[in-house]
């Protein structure tokens, strides 16, 4: 990548203004030297990924502590309902109870978050944390995500690691947050493109590739 642009001319690269890209270090490290005149802005969807991950993983490491799998609620709701914590809680169903596949009660998605989190508060605390930052990013609230990273306790689990990254690229979220630049439209285009050569199960001859991919775009 780094010899393909530097098959540009220094003029050429000055010229660039932003670069959008994810909080992989190795790229961040030479984004500089090939760009001098852009800002580094971090892709939102990259930010809501890593801050889902740490959810989902402090999640499954509470699920393997349960020993008594089939008679936990508390379980039964992490393990069938897990996409609920996703969720924003102004999206939360509050009011009427639905029939919950996997614990087999009725219950509203408030009921039953609140089930868990009385059980397992510590996970509670990681929920806050996710709510907080994906509201500062669907907000563009620069001061309110500042506050945040400033003012997170730690854990001790994944969630750290994950408020740690946004500190080390925050002058790159920071950009994320007061710009409306993104890789959107590019991951969505590559999206298409694998799940092309996935159909076709690959191509021989990469002349015929893209002769598709251009039917495609």
């Amino acid at each position: 990548m780094k010899q393909y642009f530097l098959g540009f001319s220094l003029a050429n690269r000055k010229r660039v203004k932003h670069v959008v890209m994810d909080m992989n270090a190795q790229y961040a490290s030479f984004i500089k030297f090939l760009f001098p005149n852009a800002e580094i802005i971090i892709d939102g969807f990259h930010i809501a990924q890593r801050i889902g991950n740490a959810l989902d993983s402090v999640r499954k490491n509470i699920q393997k502590r349960i020993d008594d799998k089939q008679n936990n609620r508390a379980y039964k709701i992490m393990k069938s309902q897990w996409k609920i914590f996703h969720m924003m809680y102004e999206d939360l169903e509050k009011t009427k109870p639905y029939y919950m596949r996997g614990i087999n009660e009725y219950l509203t998605q408030e009921q039953a978050i609140g089930i868990v989190f009385d059980e397992y508060p510590e996970f509670g605390q990681v929920w806050t944390a996710y709510q907080e930052i994906m509201k500062a990013m669907h907000n563009k609230d620069l001061s309110g995500f500042e506050d945040i990273i400033t003012h997170y306790t730690i854990m001790g689990n994944d969630m750290d690691s994950a408020i740690s990254t946004f500190a080390k690229n925050y002058k790159g979220i920071q950009n994320s947050i007061t710009s409306n630049y993104s890789n959107g439209r590019v991951e969505g285009m590559n999206h298409k493109i694998k799940q092309l050569k996935r159909n076709s199960c690959g191509y021989k001859n990469m002349a015929h590739l893209l002769w598709r991919i251009r039917q495609i775009f």
